[in-house]
């Protein structure tokens, strides 16, 4: 009589940990709305996480300006396009409004845009209701527009920036469009549209009719 050993073969799957998705966290304070979102201040995390651009070169901070000027300094090492409004120089004709006066210098903007470049921001909407954006913007020619979109509430509005004639000759508007919002934390995205040589200053959202639950 013949014994046949029958084996077992252990089969031992490991499983990979599900990944965690990264998220950005708030570049300082969380902005509250009704207020003001700079545009500099988009959030921290990086490439991918709190924002997307062209190319890993700050063409502002991290190419033009030199110097000992603190601001010349703000995030240079990221690859979003800042840079800062200056005063009429040698070959350059200063940062000024679409009527000729001045833009008071030092102020931190969002420029060299590409299409398909994003950045995020968290901020707090104080009240829900329906909010009008204006903003201090440049465009150098007709088309530039850029998508806000809202994760909370799914909101989104599309602002089309008038043309100014140059990327260095600002318009304040108050009534860029209007948009319906949740209030809570949000996590906002601001996406760039297809058309590139605009600058953004910053956004400010105000209150124009509150919901009523």
């Amino acid at each position: 009589m013949s014994v046949i050993h029958a084996s077992r073969s252990l089969l031992i799957v490991f499983l990979a940990a599900p990944a965690i998705a990264a998220h950005s966290t708030s570049f300082d304070q969380v902005p509250r709305l009704p207020g003001r979102l700079q545009a500099e201040q988009y959030d921290r995390g990086g490439e991918g996480v709190a924002y997307h651009d062209a190319d890993a070169i700050n063409q502002g901070n991290g190419k033009l300006n030199t110097g000992d000027n603190p601001l010349s300094h703000f995030r240079r090492d990221e690859g979003v396009d800042l840079s800062f409004t200056k005063p009429a120089r040698e070959r350059f004709a200063g940062d000024v409004f679409v009527d000729g006066s001045a833009v008071p210098p030092g102020s931190l903007y969002l420029g060299w845009v590409q299409p398909g470049e994003w950045l995020r921001y968290q901020v707090y909407v104080m009240r829900p209701g329906r909010y009008r954006i204006g903003g201090q913007l440049s465009a150098a020619k007709p088309g530039a527009k850029f998508k806000l979109e809202f994760a909370a509430n799914s909101a989104s509005a599309t602002v089309a920036i008038p043309p100014t004639g140059s990327a260095h000759r600002w318009v304040i508007s108050a009534n860029l469009t209007e948009m319906e919002l949740v209030a809570g934390p949000q996590e906002v995205t601001l996406r760039i549209g297809e058309v590139n040589g605009f600058n953004i200053d910053w956004l400010e959202f105000s209150l124009v009719e509150e919901s009523v639950k």
